[in-house]
């Protein structure tokens, strides 16, 4: 079997994989295959003869190829193992699947079953579907031969792949060029030169799925450019510095080529004659003048920050995953692109591991569900709610695609491990939304949080009771453990129908169906626009975290909205704490923060206050609304009367007048930055919309 198998994977330039759950034939196939480019992925290193890798390793395995694999899945793994492990296989190669005995599997409780019990949850509380979905497909699929209890149960169908194998392709030969000629495939040496000859301020976005040689081929676009003989300098950003690894190893591998001397002065950075590459974080790329950009995984970081990159005044590389390990979905490709609106659009589809067709690849993506995409809906009339049972979804393979379609659409990066969760984690619930033809059109994944015995709370473990837990660590009140929550995890809408009501409407009857419940939260990096529709849903800040996420820039911000009176009692007492530390951290440690965004944050407040101002500060006030003084003469009653204002509650002023406020009398922005941060392009005069704020205030306190 073992022979033929090989041979079979050969002469189509695919893969095959072999599953058992003994491990002596295991050990026996990889010694037959040799040692040379065989890894072994597991927890027990036996004798293989394969290089050995332990499974909390499997990092490592990005951006490589091995020509075998031997993966023990007798031990622990999450899906994002498979996900990451499987594409590195190259077209040739054998993976031979180590399980447990199927029956003992389907219910085994691995570490990540543990990440996923949360107090007063535990192990015997787990669902168990996943792995039974893993299961199932091995069996669906050509490829795969199923061998059990000493016999064959499953063998690969040879004559049906082959029948299905797509036209042969014709045979890619590279040029005769020291940096080109080390492209794989035609669409490779097709980007490298169309990278190459970007002329000045123009933008490409590059999407393709794993294993297709994007980031490879990004590496050596830069290396094609420096062949010209031009002075470089270069940015390379992606939300980790390990997802630029590839990258760099094919600018080097050009370089070398070139025979440019090269050397890194820090892990970040490559100096070689007249050539700089340089990894930074998303966040501290915006702005910088070099003649390239290159955004790699894109999808990764949040459209903010995008649309910040993406105004940088130099030509610009947006590249990411559209399915596949880290893949995104369609919100990516339409709302950046959309954004972008001028842009040079280029997709990779020729993997460069192996040939087209691969019957592994197929069902890897199909069992984890990395090329889900939304279903059809054709309106949103006659919406109504489902909360469906997990086990009866996992068998719904139709509703599951179409759900697990809509949440990778509408969200910037997704993993299997999201699926895991979905299906195994006792305390995560689905809640779909349907039109009046039951076609999907919007989806709540939520979760069951507090609830716990008060006097468990002392050094539990705060994960996965997320809102108790900041509200916790932030206050020192623990009182949100003892009440019943549901966190919103990830609320989305069809691409089709965003901005249409579709959210709120969902939370409207995640409410209803929450009778028993104490209090309905969120946990989200803060912007402008998220901000503004939670608390239109009538929730209220009570946490954010004092410092911003590296990739995004954004601050954690925490909004629940009370169901009982226990609940509300807790969460005005954690809000009040929440703008007093809030609107005094903005001038230090939210000063970073988008004054659009604190804007929303500090809307929403009802709370009564005098302002007690003598004759002479009086005086100041009517000197400065006349034009008489300047800002600088009368910051002290400037910032009373804008504290004032955000603590009233009241909205009568303008937004730009909001946010001018927000920026200099809080935040202590120069004119110069009220002006960029708030105005620009806008001519207005911040100065002016200052002066007038405060003279609306001012005739209020009348």
């Amino acid at each position: 079997m073992l022979g033929t198998v090989v041979e079979a994977a050969r002469n189509g330039g695919h893969r095959r994989m072999l599953v058992t759950d003994d491990v002596s034939l295991a050990s026996e196939w990889a010694q037959t295959l040799g040692s040379k480019g065989g890894l072994h992925v597991g927890w027990d290193p036996f004798d293989s003869g394969f290089k050995f890798l332990g499974m909390a390793d499997t990092d490592q395995v990005l951006g490589r190829t091995y020509v075998n694999l031997l993966l023990d899945l007798r031990g622990s793994f999450n899906a994002n193992d498979l996900g990451k492990v499987i594409p590195a296989v190259k077209g040739g190669g054998i993976i031979i699947l180590l399980t447990p005995k199927f029956e003992e599997w389907a219910l085994a409780c691995t570490s990540y079953h543990k990440k996923l019990t949360v107090p007063p949850r535990t192990l015997k509380d787990c669902r168990h579907l996943f792995i039974p979905r893993i299961i199932r497909k091995l069996y669906e699929y050509e490829g795969i031969s199923i061998h059990r209890n000493g016999r064959w149960e499953k063998e690969s169908d040879e004559l049906s792949i082959h029948k299905k194998l797509s036209k042969s392709h014709a045979p890619f030969t590279p040029p005769d060029d020291k940096v080109l000629g080390l492209a794989r495939t035609s669409e490779q040496l097709e980007l490298i030169q169309t990278i190459r000859d970007l002329k000045p301020l123009q933008t490409l976005v590059l999407t393709a799925d794993r294993g297709r040689g994007k980031s490879a081929a990004l590496g050596l676009a830069i290396a094609a450019i420096r062949a010209r003989g031009q002075k470089l300098n270069v940015i390379l950003t992606a939300p980790r510095r390990s997802q630029v690894d590839t990258c760099f190893d094919f600018l080097e591998r050009g370089l070398k080529r070139l025979n440019i001397p090269y050397s890194f002065k820090n892990p970040q950075m490559l100096l070689g004659k007249r050539i700089k590459v340089q990894y930074m974080a998303p966040d501290a790329a915006v702005d910088r003048q070099v003649d390239l950009l290159v955004v790699d995984e894109a999808a990764g970081i949040p459209l903010p920050l995008l649309k910040q990159l993406a105004n940088s005044q130099v030509p610009k590389i947006f590249s990411t995953t559209v399915h596949g390990y880290e893949g995104a979905g369609r919100t990516f490709g339409n709302l950046f692109t959309k954004y972008l609106k001028n842009f040079i659009p280029f997709t990779i589809r020729e993997p460069v591991r192996y040939s087209p067709g691969d019957p592994i690849e197929s069902w890897l993506y199909d069992a984890l569900l990395l090329n889900s995409e939304p279903g059809e809906a054709s309106g949103i009339s006659g919406l109504k709610s489902e909360f469906p049972d997990m086990k009866t979804l996992f068998s719904d393979e139709v509703s599951l695609r179409a759900t697990i379609g809509l949440m990778v659409a509408a969200h910037y990066q997704n993993t299997p491990n999201d699926l895991f969760t979905l299906a195994d984690a006792p305390h995560h619930s689905l809640h779909l939304i349907r039109n009046d033809l039951k076609q999907i059109v919007g989806v709540n994944q939520f979760c069951e949080e507090g609830g716990v015995n008060m006097s468990q709370v002392e050094g539990m473990p705060g994960e996965g009771n997320v809102v108790p837990d900041l509200v916790t660590k932030h206050y020192g009140d623990p009182g949100f453990f003892g009440l019943k929550g549901r966190r919103v995890v990830r609320l989305v809408a069809h691409p089709d129908f965003q901005g249409k009501g579709v959210g709120s409407f969902a939370i409207r009857e995640l409410e209803k169906a929450s009778p028993d419940y104490d209090w309905v939260g969120t946990v989200f990096g803060a912007s402008g626009p998220l901000v503004r529709f939670w608390a239109g849903n009538g929730f209220v800040p009570v946490t954010i975290s004092p410092r911003r996420n590296e990739v995004s820039g954004e601050f954690s911000v925490a909004m629940v909205k009370p169901l009982t009176s226990k609940a509300r009692e807790l969460t005005l007492a954690a809000n009040k704490q929440f703008f007093s530390k809030f609107i005094i951290g903005l001038g230090d440690v939210y000063k970073a923060m988008d004054p659009g965004t604190a804007r929303e944050l500090l809307r929403g407040q009802s709370i009564t206050i005098k302002v007690n101002m003598d004759e002479m500060e009086q005086a100041r006030l009517n000197l400065f609304t006349e034009g008489h003084h300047f800002y600088e003469m009368d910051a002290d009653i400037v910032h009373g009367l804008a504290w004032f204002y955000f603590l009233s509650g009241e909205t009568y002023l303008t937004e730009n007048q909001e946010k001018v406020l927000v920026a200099k009398a809080f935040q202590k922005f120069t004119w110069d930055e009220v002006k960029r941060l708030v105005l620009c392009p806008d001519p207005a005069d911040p100065y002016e919309l200052i002066r007038q704020a405060v003279a609306s205030i001012s005739n209020r306190l009348k």
